[in-house]
């Protein structure tokens, strides 16, 4: 009997040990599924503030675009960073970018593979732009036939170029694009492009859906000195850029002309030719982008939109987005 009533007193204690156990697994999901509903309800209302900064920075852009259509400058309303806290602990920034204060690689689509071929202008540009930082001439080429390679429809490869075959032996292997840059960050995977000169060319490059060039030269910075004098084809240095950018007027240059004149100052000499130059330069944008950023306590989302002006509709197109 007694050895009955020790079993059974075994036997209610595993009982009560599983139980326990059960009971305390319940508790740890039920606190699991309370931290997950609460996380997902955060992330929606984040998700909610960015998109709502979206709106609002692309309202105010359009505003801009309304207000001043024959030229757009970064100290305009719309390029300036807003702020706002709603609620203690909750942050929404965003920011306004023109994606036209830089060099389209994009326009590298029309390099030849014919050596006898005339050299494109823009191919011309960003050979300088490559010689300023540091690379050689002859590695300059290699690169802009890597550039033209990865770009193309074609799988047949340039003098100093780069196929499927080159990048199938890379690691990790991988393809060329065989179609125009979507990113900037591609061009780190270019054969020639080695981190620290794809740091140095990243501020003055950027990657449009068009193979059009247009650069606004009311939104270039200091920053992007090195691109100005890679448009003049070194006809005046980076630092003589830097300069001529210091004099630009508070708004912008209204109009070309009033550059032209500008340039005609600060480099009186007769054999100067800035027709290439003219050629690219506008003082308005039609492409943007804008980053939009909302933060609590826990949990940072940040939106990245890419924007399209449409000037004959008056409207602002999103084509792109991504979410960090």
């Amino acid at each position: 009997m007694k050895l009955q009533k020790g079993v059974a007193l075994i036997v209610v204690m595993l009982l009560l040990a599983v139980m326990a156990a059960l009971a305390g697994e319940m508790a740890v999901r039920f606190t699991t599924s309370i931290k997950r509903a609460s996380y997902q309800q955060d992330n929606l209302q984040l998700m909610s503030l960015i998109t709502s900064a979206e709106q609002l920075a692309t309202a105010n852009l359009l505003q801009d675009l309304n207000d001043n259509p024959k030229f757009l400058s970064s100290d305009h309303y719309w390029a300036q960073p807003q702020k706002i806290s709603p609620a203690a602990g909750l942050n929404i920034e965003w920011q306004v970018w023109d994606e036209q204060a830089c060099f389209n690689l994009n326009s590298l689509n029309n390099v030849s593979s014919d050596v006898k071929d005339d050299i494109p202008y823009n191919q011309q540009v960003f050979e300088a732009l490559l010689l300023i930082n540091g690379v050689t001439k002859a590695q300059a080429g290699a690169i802009i036939d890597a550039i033209a390679d990865y770009i193309d429809s074609d799988t047949v490869a340039r003098p100093g170029g780069a196929e499927d075959e080159y990048y199938l032996r890379e690691k990790p292997p991988r393809l060329a694009a065989n179609q125009l840059f979507y990113s900037v960050t591609e061009l780190s995977q270019i054969k020639g492009i080695t981190p620290k000169l794809y740091q140095a060319l990243r501020p003055q490059l950027c990657a449009l859906p068009s193979t059009k060039q247009q650069i606004n030269i009311n939104t270039l910075t200091k920053q992007q000195a090195p691109l100005l004098s890679a448009l003049s084809l070194e006809q005046f240095s980076t630092e003589d850029a830097i300069r001529l950018l210091a004099r630009r007027p508070k708004m912008g240059w209204v109009a070309l002309n009033q550059f032209n004149t500008q340039l005609d100052n600060q480099f009186p000499a007769s054999d100067k030719n800035w027709a290439p130059l003219n050629s690219v330069l506008a003082v308005t944008s039609r492409y943007f982008s804008i980053t939009s950023t909302a933060s609590d306590n826990d949990q940072q989302l940040t939106l990245s939109s890419r924007l399209y002006y449409d000037e004959k509709k008056g409207e602002i197109r999103l084509f792109s987005r991504h979410i960090d």
